[in-house]
């Protein structure tokens, strides 16, 4: 099923066949997975099996099939290789990206069937709540207090002359709508500034943009299914402009240029570039403290626990906001979330729109900001 796979399948955003190198991508994984787990049907590959060859990357070196083509599991083990010479963290989740689009695929492949035993089968994707942690630990972070919002969000940072160099503070696109929009959705750094133009759509039903999240092109990546979700824009983001923001980018660009398209990647990921500026200028200018009391740390990710912080003390629905900010609800449905579809984005919409924002109300809108920016306008501090 492995050959009629990369022979049939077809990324669903272009509609194009694998290229060669895809191909041969997903075979090195296919070759990992049949070696440690075992070469088996289908059907029969378990969250546990997916679980064990991750497992046994976090144990034995990368580029096995290069330099140990000989050795046993057991053999691999008692090398014992040190940190640099173990499957990297972005490997392991293309490895994990490849492994999802291939059970997807056969998933559907069994749904649409007409035959009676495939009809019989209860197919899931073992790769649903297979979790990646970087270097297996779990960094333990905090949100930011109403204080610490008031320094992050007011107009005399946006507006603010660095005295290195005489620019802004904030000076690049995705740096002004980057803590806006994290702060009002909980989306995860890497999964905005990944977007391409095409995952954007505007939705007339709520009249807002609506950011599809995507692990379908080849620098896009999720971190787990529950990652795949429509974010609608809140209504804040549209007052400060996005509306008319995203429609000159869409009127003057490919559909597959990046919705920040002056952020480059680092290795597979495009939130360092953002996220360092954050951590380590904006954090710096506005004197928030690298960890609170507790020793737990405040970062740019931080605008994601403080969102769902707020949503919740602020008694929106639960599990609309563990959706909204792509978690699983597996764990509270049990099987019953492989039957449920989930809330479509009007409902949402509907659910979070009483949200309110009011430490963003002194940001300046994106026009005058860019304004400001390029020199029409004097800093009023």
């Amino acid at each position: 099923m492995m050959d009629t796979f990369l022979e049939e399948w077809r990324n669903p955003d272009d509609g194009k066949p694998c290229s060669e190198d895809r191909k041969n991508k997903f075979i090195q994984t296919f070759n990992e997975l049949i070696f440690f787990v075992g070469n088996k049907p289908v059907n029969l590959y378990t969250e546990q099996d997916i679980q064990l060859l991750f497992d046994y990357f976090a144990k034995t070196p990368k580029a096995r099939k290069k330099y140990h083509a000989r050795k046993s599991i057991q053999e691999l083990l008692e090398l014992k290789p040190t940190e640099e010479k173990l499957q990297t963290y972005e490997n392991k989740v293309k490895h994990r990206q490849r492994l999802r689009q291939f059970f997807d695929w056969v998933v559907e492949q069994v749904e649409d069937s007409d035959e009676p035993l495939a009809k019989s089968l209860e197919l899931v994707n073992p790769c649903d709540n297979i979790k990646i942690r970087k270097n297996g630990k779990a960094t333990k972070r905090t949100y930011f207090t109403n204080l610490d919002e008031d320094e992050l969000f007011n107009r005399k940072l946006y507006l603010k002359r660095s005295i290195k160099d005489g620019l802004p503070v904030v000076r690049e696109d995705h740096q002004y709508w980057g803590s806006i929009i994290l702060r009002t959705t909980g989306a995860r750094p890497n999964e905005l500034f990944q977007s391409e133009l095409r995952n954007w759509e505007f939705d007339r039903t709520i009249n807002t943009w609506v950011l599809c999240t995507s692990d379908r092109g080849d620098d896009q990546h999720i971190k787990n299914t529950g990652s795949i979700r429509p974010i609608p824009m809140p209504t804040i983001v549209m007052d400060k402009g996005f509306d008319e923001y995203i429609r000159q980018k869409k009127a003057e660009q490919a559909e597959t240029s990046k919705l920040f398209s002056e952020v480059k990647p680092r290795g597979f990921y495009y939130s360092p570039a953002y996220t360092t500026w954050f951590n380590y200028v904006l954090m710096a200018e506005a004197k928030i403290d690298k960890r609170d009391q507790l020793g737990r740390r405040k970062s740019a990710y931080s605008l994601r626990h403080t969102f769902i912080t707020r949503a919740r003390k602020g008694v929106a629905r639960f599990d609309v906001v563990k959706q909204y900010v792509g978690h699983s609800v597996k764990q509270e449905l049990g099987v019953t979330s492989d039957y449920f579809g989930g809330y479509d984005v009007n409902e949402i919409f509907d659910q979070l729109d009483h949200l309110s924002f009011p430490v963003l109300n002194d940001v300046p809108n994106y026009d005058i900001w860019k304004a400001n920016l390029m020199g029409y306008l004097i800093d009023d501090s």
